[in-house]
Parts: C-alpha cells; structure tokens; sequence
C-alpha cells in the first residue's frame, strides 16, 4: 500500500511541474523603439504608388506590418520574403531606419 502511495505521490508531482511548465507565462513581443527587434515574416508584398516602390512586411512575432521604402532596406530584405525567414530592424521614432540580415538566422 505504501509503494502504491508514492508511486501515486510522484505521478501527481509530475502532472503539477508539466502544468505550470505548459501554463507559465508566454514571452510577449512588441517593436522596441531604439533598438534591433527581430522581425519573423509571415508575409510580404511588393506595393508601387506614384512611381515608388515599398515592401510591406506582416511580422509573425506581433502582428504588426512594417512598410520599408528605402530602396537599399528592400533590396536587402526582398530575397527573405518567405513565411518563416527572419531579420532585423532597427527602429527610431517608429520608422524603420536600417536592417541587419544576418545568413543562416
């Protein structure tokens, strides 16, 4: 009876520690002004108007959409946009000012 106890005992510790572990707090995001913030793209499009060419990017981290009109920060991005690939952004003011792709991220 007193093996069955501990056996019981150690199966409910079990479940408690894989309960909080599942349920403990999720890492939030949010685009961080000053600083690189790693942008998970989940889509992109390509928008021309009034003769300007801009990249829209969805990133899959917050939700947020970026939009990138400098010509050398899309020609830097423009070969990562697929779902899933990653780079960096660095924002001031809430604009995007410069991008750091780094290989193999």
């Amino acid at each position: 009876m007193q093996l069955f106890q501990k056996t019981f005992r150690g199966l409910v510790v079990a479940f408690l520690a894989l309960a909080v572990l599942t349920l403990g707090p999720k890492p939030g995001f949010a685009f961080m002004n000053g600083q690189f913030n790693l942008i998970k793209i989940a889509v992109c499009e390509s928008i021309t108007q009034n003769d300007e060419d801009f990249l829209v990017v969805v990133d899959a981290n917050t939700g947020g959409t970026l939009v990138l009109a400098d010509v050398l920060t899309v020609l830097a991005v423009l070969p990562l946009c697929h779902p899933g690939n990653q780079f960096f952004a660095f924002f001031e003011n809430g604009a995007v000012t410069n991008v750091a792709v780094v290989p193999g991220l």
